[in-house]
């Protein structure tokens, strides 16, 4: 998979604290801090020829339609190594009921804007992604990386 990532700050590799992280809650007791997010995702087929068409607009007019939704944090765009035609794309919510029930697959802005580009919408699904406390050391780099960067 190729990843790409749309969100205002994804020049700064910090971005991901800002998408992944905006749910971070701590554990009663023991003052631990665990992270999740909220996921959906969505599967998509490019027509013959148009995967590269597909990828311009989705990292423009789509991502700018999708930060005009309530609780959206920002899109991460899968493209598979196998197939170029196949696209999924991640989207982060605030909220577990934003990325349940924000179906923006189906706006009509939507599939007017993506309509001349894809073939077929192949899979829908949500997730809440947690992240456990093993994720320290990549997190620490993360953040070092992050660090430097600025």
């Amino acid at each position: 998979m190729y990843v790409e990532v749309a969100n205002e700050k994804a020049h700064n590799p910090s971005w991901v604290f800002d998408m992944l992280y905006c749910n971070a809650k701590q554990e009663s007791g023991n003052g631990r801090v665990f992270t999740s997010a909220n996921i959906r995702s969505v599967g998509f087929i490019a027509k013959p020829d148009k995967a590269n068409e597909l990828t311009i607009c989705m990292r423009g007019p789509l991502v700018k339609l999708l930060r005009q939704a309530p609780g959206f944090t920002g899109a991460m765009f899968l493209h598979s190594h196998q197939e170029r035609r196949s696209v999924m794309v991640l989207t982060f919510w605030e909220s577990e009921r934003q990325a349940t029930h924000t179906c923006w697959e189906e706006f009509v802005s939507v599939r007017r804007l993506l309509a001349p580009l894809v073939d077929v919408c192949s899979r829908v699904q949500t997730f809440q992604g947690t992240f456990p406390e093993g994720n320290g050391n990549c997190s620490s780099a993360l953040e070092e990386t992050a660090r430097g960067a600025s």
